[in-house]
């Protein structure tokens, strides 16, 4: 049997339940690492360039078809931007196969609803890493 070394890497998993408690699946990450952080901002901005090009396509006269090609260009490269943030195939749990900006029963997006219950997760993570650090440097 080979030796083993356990290390303490900061990953924290989580389950992801649709509304009815079933489990879409588990996502594992560190939410406090820095290099997540900085790669969570570059998902943030993927989002925001894809929100102003479907408005301002939306504002135009662009033709429908055209319209539903930057939107199905646009959820695949936010899917990918995800797996990217997280070092993990995660877009298959939090979208389940669907375009991000399907409706939900809500009436919202996919990509909202993501974002509204993943955003908590890395605040209070990034908060607690910061307090803990904080304490160390006094001790």
């Amino acid at each position: 049997m080979a030796e083993q070394i356990t290390l303490d890497l900061g990953f924290k998993t989580f389950e992801v339940k649709d509304p009815d408690g079933n489990v879409a699946g588990v996502v594992r990450f560190n939410p406090a690492d820095p290099g997540f952080v900085g790669r969570w901002q570059q998902v943030m901005q993927k989002v925001e360039t894809y929100r102003k090009k479907i408005q301002e396509m939306a504002d135009s006269d662009t033709p429908e078809m055209d319209r539903w090609t930057v939107l199905m260009e646009a959820s695949d490269a936010i899917q990918r931007a995800f797996d990217y943030a997280f070092a993990a195939p995660v877009s298959q749990v939090f979208f389940g196969g669907a375009s991000a900006f399907a409706m939900t029963s809500s009436g919202r997006t996919v990509l909202e609803n993501v974002l509204e219950g993943v955003y908590p997760v890395i605040g209070e993570a990034l908060r607690s890493a910061a307090d803990k650090a904080q304490a160390r440097m006094k001790a």
